[in-house]
């Protein structure tokens, strides 16, 4: 599993408050008692952990999914909007 493996990636110290906070759902206050840190501590451990996860993620499936058209050109871009607005308005009705 890559969450699984993205954890397993984490520093031990940052690994220990993601966990607590995130999968066993304790407070920052408790997760501080428990490990001998500050509230702000683990609050910053956590949201470290979680850039962390998140970056590892996203690259896990920036490899996995091909972009369905090539930039700029598909049917969101902004360029591609304001492209078929001047279209039509400078088409004649």
């Amino acid at each position: 599993m890559v969450l699984s493996a993205a954890i397993d990636k984490l520093p031990a110290d940052y690994r220990a408050v993601v966990v607590l906070r995130d999968v066993e759902g304790l407070s920052h206050r408790e997760i501080a008692e428990t490990l001998g840190l500050t509230v702000v501590n683990v609050k910053t451990r956590v949201h470290r952990a979680r850039l962390f996860l998140r970056k590892q993620l996203d690259a896990h499936l920036s490899g996995m999914c091909a972009p369905l058209a090539p930039r700029g050109h598909d049917q969101f871009s902004f360029t591609n909007r304001r492209e078929k607005f001047f279209e039509r308005a400078s088409s004649p009705r």
